[in-house]
């Protein structure tokens, strides 16, 4: 990597170092300040709170990416979401901490988050000067998984995962609080890259290009269709089910959890690491098509295990296959859209992404006061599967 991708990677590891104490910590912190521990419709409106505002935002924010110089946007969202966050343990201090406060702040604080992703990914192409996508793009979802491992691993040092219960609020609010303090390094980080001339054309004009010259292009509604079959089956056993299957089924906490989010993301790093090595020699569309099936298939598995250590290989094996989607996925949309119409197509992914999440961690949560948690995986699992009906799709099958 070059100067500025290496800058850029770097100050997204220490921001997603503390968004992995904050996924570590949220579930469980709005759990804790509630009557009952144990409420999956609590979970779930957190949840809905925090992925809610990709839904309602994400197609401006890419606009606005494609409209403005993409690192200035990266910078603002970065200091937007330190004073946001950096809130919560004021609020605590006070005494004004509820959990609706807490989805407020999640709401806030995700709104600030949904002109980042776009810009970032339409930015990539010009930082890479010419480097091949493919493995800058694995390369860049490796500081994913380095950082969710760390910011897990250091959060079940703070919460400890010797006993029961999830944590103290006062450590859990700790962690909101070190997230924060994230976004300032990513900010920084982000100040000091010089993009090449090529980065900073102008933009086209508002109303010159538009969202629905995105959408015409057959080959990328099939990757869109795909990414909502799989994260409305997949995100809310991932985000919700996970929580509830560790504290009900297992008597665990959060140490527990974010252990088991850190093998998670041991098997994502793996299956990055693979896809950069060899995923030059696989067609692109059946790369993403067996990523489908298998990121079904190793859910299935949880219906039945009852052992920690076991649960956590099974996640852990469950990672390896979620780069099979997502790192083909964005070099086939960063090759084939122009440059000027990126961040809008990176907003529609992520709008899909976000929204279906919320759909999923919502219906998660209501399921997971009628049904057993392990239940939750074995029905997700095979509803995730259907996404193999993409063979069906010519443009997807011939994608390389």
């Amino acid at each position: 990597m070059n100067r500025n991708l290496r800058l850029l990677w770097t100050g997204q590891l220490v921001s997603q170092v503390g968004d992995a104490l904050l996924s570590a910590v949220l579930v469980f912190l709005a759990l804790s300040l509630g009557p009952d521990e144990t409420s999956g419709t609590r979970a779930g409106l957190v949840q809905l709170a925090a992925t809610l505002p990709f839904l309602l935002f994400s197609a401006a924010a890419g606009g606005l990416a494609d409209r403005l110089d993409r690192r200035r946007v990266m910078i603002g969202s970065d200091l937007a979401r330190a004073a946001i966050l950096g809130a919560v343990p004021l609020l605590w201090w006070c005494g004004a901490l509820s959990w609706p406060v807490l989805a407020a702040a999640a709401f806030a604080n995700f709104t600030m988050s949904t002109a980042f992703g776009p810009a970032q990914e339409a930015l990539i192409p010009d930082l890479a000067e010419g480097r091949p996508l493919l493995r800058v793009n694995a390369l860049f979802q490796t500081s994913i998984q380095v950082a969710m491992v760390a910011g897990m691993l250091l959060a079940a040092a703070f919460l400890g995962v010797g006993g029961e219960g999830g944590g103290t609020i006062g450590l859990m609010v700790a962690l909101v609080g070190i997230d924060a303090l994230s976004f300032l390094a990513s900010a920084a980080c982000i100040a000091a890259i010089r993009p090449p001339p090529r980065a900073q054309e102008p933009r086209p004009a508002a109303g010159s290009t538009h969202i629905g010259d995105v959408l015409r292009r057959p080959l990328f509604r099939v990757l869109l269709g795909l990414t909502a079959v799989d994260n409305l089956f997949i995100m809310g056993p991932a985000i919700v089910g996970s929580a509830l299957l560790l504290r009900r089924t297992f008597g665990l906490g959060a140490g527990h959890l974010a252990l088991f989010e850190a093998c998670l993301a041991a098997g994502w790093f793996g299956g990055s690491l693979l896809v950069s090595r060899l995923g030059h020699r696989w067609p692109r569309g059946w790369t993403i098509l067996v990523g489908m099936l298998l990121d079904g298939l190793t859910y299935v598995p949880f219906f039945w295990i009852r052992s920690y250590p076991l649960l956590c290989a099974a996640v852990f094996v469950h990672g390896l296959t979620i780069p099979l989607i997502t790192v083909p996925r964005t070099a086939l949309v960063q090759e084939r859209i122009p440059p000027e119409l990126r961040a809008r197509a990176f907003s529609l992914v992520q709008l899909t992404v976000r929204g279906c999440t919320s759909l999923s961690v919502f219906l998660t949560g209501i399921l997971g006061d009628l049904i057993p948690a392990p239940a939750l995986f074995l029905y997700a699992g095979i509803g995730a599967m259907v996404g193999v009906a993409g063979v069906l799709s010519r443009e997807l099958r011939e994608a390389r």
